[in-house]
């Protein structure tokens, strides 16, 4: 092998390399603390309903490190954007679940004749 050959695989593949590093940790960490939490059960339903809605432009992160060939400084890249999607989409759920929630709560409150806070504007 050639000092030219070896600098080029380095740079070609050092990119990736580095990809499924990076990867591994937010595996690890996610693994760690985060899959007993309901946002990230909702986060990770998000994430596979977009993928079986658009197919092609959207594949959830286990799925595309561990069924496809896409390099993973490719990977990394697309889930940086997926996961941008996917927090939006979550806080519409959210903001709107708790909308919803007040919404029936202050319609409750009305219909059993409580008082309801001045600062809601209602008298």
């Amino acid at each position: 092998m050639t000092a030219a050959a070896l600098h080029e695989y380095s740079v070609t593949r050092n990119p990736d390399a580095e990809a499924i590093c990076d990867l591994a940790i937010y595996n690890y960490e996610e693994m760690r603390s985060s899959v007993a939490s309901p946002i990230f059960r909702l986060r990770h339903q998000i994430e596979y309903f977009l993928g079986k809605l658009l197919p092609t432009q959207f594949k959830p992160l286990y799925t595309m490190v561990a069924f496809t060939e896409i390099p993973y400084s490719e990977v990394k890249r697309r889930w940086k954007s997926q996961a941008r999607t996917i927090n939006i989409a979550s806080a519409l759920i959210i903001g709107s679940s708790l909308l919803t929630a007040g919404v029936l709560g202050f319609m409750k409150a009305k219909t059993l004749d409580m008082k309801i806070p001045t600062f809601w504007g209602a008298k």
